[in-house]
């Protein structure tokens, strides 16, 4: 955050560009692994590899100089008043942080086995479904940045892409077969990876 102090929201949108391109990558390598029946650790040795390089490299960097604190100006109000939440919001607002987070991680965590088990995919073809889903939410981090800063409202993508998820986990439901995984794959992370987690 330092490096951006005028636009903390561009350190935002490296660090989930770059989470999102190892996500991509890691499936494309382990099928790489697969193919060339080598060693599965190769793919830990090569992010602990790159990981040391990045230390060397912020080891050389000098910290970004931060400005003195200032003493915030006080001014007296001769009325104040109180912002009240009711009930039906506190809860209305925690379920959907619980269900957005559960669906996140849901998807991420048994997408791979679900195109293998159910949809019937291949083993490399199912992991590069991560792959799909990563590009997705990756494009969105980048369509939705300048939307929410220039012309729309956090809440209408945020109601948008809720109602886009929850179509995409009922058509994938209801007809799991090759190519609705890989569209779901898509879609899924577009609105609920990049999407929904960003703005929640």
């Amino acid at each position: 955050m330092e490096a951006f102090p005028r636009s903390p929201g561009t350190a935002n949108i490296l660090i989930k560009a770059f989470v999102s391109s190892g996500q991509f990558l890691l499936p494309l390598i382990i099928s790489l692994l697969v193919w060339a029946e080598l060693w599965f650790g190769w793919s830990f040795m090569i992010a602990a590899g790159i990981m040391f390089i990045n230390a060397l490299f912020l080891y050389r960097c000098t910290f970004p100089p931060h400005p003195g604190r200032r003493l915030p100006v006080i001014k007296k109000t001769t009325s104040s008043t109180e912002h009240r939440c009711s009930i039906i919001d506190l809860a209305s607002y925690t379920l959907y942080g619980y269900i957005s987070m559960a669906t996140f991680y849901l998807v991420s965590q048994w997408l791979a086995q679900y195109g293998q088990f159910v949809a019937g995919m291949s083993y490399t073809m199912s992991i590069k479904l991560l792959s799909i889903y990563t590009v997705g939410s990756l494009l969105c981090v980048f369509i939705t940045a300048p939307l929410i800063r220039n012309t729309v409202r956090p809440t209408t993508l945020l109601m948008l892409y809720t109602f886009i998820s929850f179509i995409a986990l009922f058509a994938v439901c209801l007809h799991p077969t090759f190519y609705v995984v890989i569209i779901f794959a898509f879609v899924i992370g577009f609105t609920s990876a990049g999407g929904v987690v960003q703005l929640a």
